[in-house]
């Protein structure tokens, strides 16, 4: 069931940060872990529509980034996806290891920016430490999900200079 907060992280730009940080002074604690029926929460939708200002706000009142729907997909894959290195440096700001963070296919966050070929993304989770040839368990890399040339090239230079 979708809560209210969940419609205003989904509404992109029509609910400001301030109405968000006004709602949750009010709001339960518990309203963080409240789930969709498909088992998102407000901060995959923050994550799905960009927006940084917002999910700052859900992960200082203790929002996880490593919530699971019911496919196994976090805040993190989703933003991994289509956002922007900023908001995906947020989401990912104290996660040790990257290549943990697996969807029930056994996707990694690099999977996701690979399959669309979000390079600024790709590089940034690179620098942070992620392998640049996890398998998932069809056995494909994240480069197996690319099409983009520039983000394939990318990851091959990073599975070429990479060390065990």
């Amino acid at each position: 069931m979708w809560s209210k907060l969940h419609m205003l992280c989904a509404q992109d730009k029509k609910a400001t940060a301030e109405k968000i940080q006004k709602f949750l002074t009010q709001a339960p604690q518990n309203c963080l872990t409240d789930r969709t029926e498909l088992g998102n929460t407000a901060l995959h939708f923050a994550a799905l529509h960009r927006r940084k200002r917002v999910a700052l706000i859900l992960l200082e009142k203790q929002a996880n980034p490593l919530a699971e729907n019911m496919k196994g997909e976090t805040p993190v894959h989703w933003c991994c996806q289509n956002g922007t290195p900023s908001i995906v440096k947020v989401l990912i700001r104290g996660i040790n290891d990257l290549d943990d963070v697996l969807d029930k296919g056994g996707n990694t966050p690099l999977h996701w920016a690979a399959e669309t070929g979000n390079l600024p993304v790709v590089q940034l989770l690179l620098n942070q430490g992620a392998s640049p040839i996890p398998r998932n368990y069809q056995w494909e890399t994240p480069s197996e999900h690319c099409d983009d040339e520039i983000t394939l090239q990318c990851l091959a230079d990073a599975a070429a200079s990479f060390t065990f």
